[in-house]
């Protein structure tokens, strides 16, 4: 009972974090989660410690982004948080909640890979959503299977940028492609889609320049 009231009001910190744009309130919401974490142990209560780590882990993320300069510190510490939550949640077993957890693990090494050594980590994220569309399929979830083929091509468009790979390029074309078909089919997603598109003609105008010079 202490671990969920607890966990309520990490959810309201960090609500009224994103109201008021105010990191101490993110802060003490990590906090709070942290501390569930920690209360409840791995081996006692596996699946709500993993859940507490998840939570961290998504505020970290919002924290990376809250504050720059200070962001790699966070997305770093979110990807660990990540991390120890698939230790609990198995692909086997949870094959959904592990793809969920796998895709956000994802978008956090995508955004680590503006940092530091930058393509070992991107050709990680690019890994890692390969990985999620073996659970998310189009033909049995759509909307999630165009939600991580977005994240796979905005990956694999961000290595390409630094290696040129004409492949890499080909599979963010792909990604991206099949994304807007699903995206525009689907109530409510047509701004996403129009956003996919454009990164699509970035994708394209790359290609044909590569053809150019060929």
């Amino acid at each position: 009972m202490w671990a969920l009231i607890q966990t309520h009001l990490g959810a309201i910190l960090e609500a009224d974090a994103r109201l008021r744009k105010d990191p101490l309130a993110l802060e003490a919401a990590i906090a709070r989660y942290k501390g569930v974490a920690d209360s409840l142990g791995r081996d006692e209560h596996g699946y709500d410690w993993a859940l507490a780590h998840v939570r961290r882990a998504m505020a970290l993320y919002k924290m990376a982004t809250m504050i720059p300069e200070k962001s790699t510190e966070h997305l770093k510490s979110a990807a660990s948080a990540f991390e120890e939550a698939l230790t609990v949640y198995d692909k086997a077993q949870m094959p959904l909640r592990w793809a969920e957890v796998m895709n956000h693990y994802g978008v956090v090494q995508m955004a680590l890979g503006g940092h530091g050594n930058a393509e070992a980590i991107l050709q990680q994220s690019i890994s890692t959503f390969r990985k999620v569309l073996e659970i998310r399929r189009r033909n049995v979830t759509p909307l999630l299977w165009a939600q991580t083929s977005n994240n796979l091509g905005a990956a694999c468009f961000a290595l390409a940028k630094r290696t040129n790979e004409d492949y890499l390029l080909q599979e963010a074309a792909a990604c991206f492609q099949g994304a807007i078909q699903v995206f525009r089919r689907s109530r409510g997603q047509k701004k996403r889609a129009q956003v996919i598109a454009q990164n699509l003609q970035r994708v394209e105008q790359m290609l044909n320049e590569d053809e150019d010079a060929a």
